[in-house]
């Protein structure tokens, strides 16, 4: 956060090229200081003379793939997997409104800045809130109602794009870094379920490949979510200095949501339970 608010305020004192070696300068301590700890293993994760009765490395990593593949085949793995790829497609809008707030709305960048720095602080606090009221609440409940939020918060970008908001006396930075508290509280919160859905369908003994695969569907669909949503606005011609088709976008990434909103039903509500009871069927059948 700290970084953040430094790089608006410099960014108007610094040249762009300054800045850039500051902060590949500092980056570079993080690699530095890797080489300062040492971490000793006390006990191999799997003894190298295991590798040779079973075979090697090729077939400790055969065995490996295809338990994942007899854990993804089920449905209560999958069916998870396939929702949360399809509900973090949303095309993006993040990079056409980055560039609407400079050459329309004439934010600073010291102001885009803050406005970073205070999303930060939201997101904190709708962890918070996620622990203390909505760790308990069904995932498909929390799920539908986060999820026409956020549909909401999307669309309420269209309020500044036709200025409705200085019609009630609202200056565009008031309106644009409350909008935008909001939208990252909902987001926030919306991705909450998510994560610990990911968690929850992991099964025993093999927990952080099956949660790396996830992890791995989840970038792609952040992935193509951008990739779309730089589409769109090449295909409604959207670029610096002409923002006319930009409302038609924004209604595109505030319905999409809504349109795989149904997807919800097919994730099992007894999902964990599932796992849990595979995961014991197949430990059963390996000590047989």
């Amino acid at each position: 956060m700290l970084g953040i608010f430094l790089g608006g305020f410099l960014k108007g004192k610094w040249s762009n090229q300054l800045i850039f070696k500051v902060s590949a300068t500092i980056s570079i301590v993080p690699l530095v200081t890797a080489f300062v700890f040492y971490e000793k293993r006390k006990v191999p994760v799997v003894p190298p003379e295991s590798y040779e009765r079973r075979g090697g490395y090729c077939r400790y990593f055969r065995r490996v793939f295809r338990t994942l593949w007899k854990y993804l085949k089920q449905g209560f793995i999958f069916k998870p997997t396939v929702f949360m790829f399809l509900v973090l497609l949303t095309p993006s809008i993040d990079s056409v409104m980055f560039t609407f707030q400079t050459d329309v709305l004439k934010f600073s960048y010291q102001f885009m800045s803050n406005i970073l720095l205070a999303t930060f602080v939201v997101n904190i606090l709708a962890v918070i809130v996620y622990r203390k009221f909505l760790l308990h609440v069904s995932l498909r409940r929390l799920i539908t109602v986060t999820t026409v939020l956020f549909s909401l918060a999307q669309a309420m970008k269209l309020i500044i794009i036709f200025q409705l908001n200085s019609k009630i006396g609202i200056s565009n930075k008031v309106f644009y870094i409350l909008n935008e508290c909001f939208y990252s509280f909902i987001n926030e919160i919306h991705l909450m379920p998510l994560m610990v859905m990911a968690t929850r369908i992991c099964p025993k003994n093999l927990e952080a490949t099956v949660y790396e695969f996830i992890m791995s569907v989840i970038n792609l669909a952040y992935l193509v979510s951008y990739q779309s949503g730089g589409a769109i606005s090449e295909l409604l011609d959207i670029r610096k200095g002409n923002y006319d088709n930009l409302w038609i976008q924004i209604i595109i990434t505030s319905v999409f949501p809504l349109l795989v909103l149904w997807v919800v039903f097919i994730v099992p509500n007894d999902f964990a339970e599932k796992v849990e009871k595979f995961s014991q069927k197949v430990a059963a059948e390996k000590e047989d």
